[in-house]
């Protein structure tokens, strides 16, 4: 953990855990900022990034992003361009969906690119599934009857049944 204390706007020390930034603001508006940084551990590496850089790893993001948008204009699905992990073609990767998407795109083909989005997805439904699975086991009941999804389908339960229910 890093306890960060920032003399802009006198805001009080912050507690910051893994993953969390406190430099973003300051580096996409020019705001000078002076403070002291102090880790609770020894193994906390900090890593700063000129601003001209990070501001050039924020434009190739968001160049790299797809918005999908249903019918009324509402995002449902965010996807990024990333290469394969095969070393073949890149590919879009789902970064952040509505419930309905994500089941959705469990039909398509990502091994290439995301080849651990159906164990994540299994990992994790309980978390945006929250009132039970129904919708999860219809759709996957109704792309069995199409013989072109089969196999993908028989390959999700199968993964799901001996993944998550021995």
């Amino acid at each position: 953990m890093v306890s960060w204390r920032s003399e802009m706007e006198g805001l009080p020390p912050k507690l910051l855990h893994v993953g969390e930034s406190f430099g973003m603001p300051a580096a996409t508006q020019v705001l000078k900022q002076q403070g002291d940084i102090s880790t609770r551990s020894a193994d906390c590496h900090i890593l700063s990034i000129p601003r001209s850089e990070f501001l050039h790893i924020i434009n190739q993001s968001e160049l790299n992003t797809k918005r999908l948008k249903d019918e009324e204009g509402k995002v449902v699905v965010v996807k990024e361009l990333r290469a394969s992990v095969s070393g073949g073609q890149p590919g879009d990767v789902v970064t952040a969906a509505n419930p309905e998407s994500l089941i959705e795109h469990l039909r398509e083909n990502h091994k290439s690119v995301d080849p651990d989005y159906t164990d994540d997805f299994l990992v994790t439904y309980r978390v945006f599934l929250k009132t039970d699975v129904d919708q999860l086991t219809t759709s996957l009941l109704h792309w069995f009857k199409d013989s072109s999804y089969r196999y993908k389908i028989l390959s999700i339960v199968t993964s799901w049944v001996s993944a998550h229910f021995t």
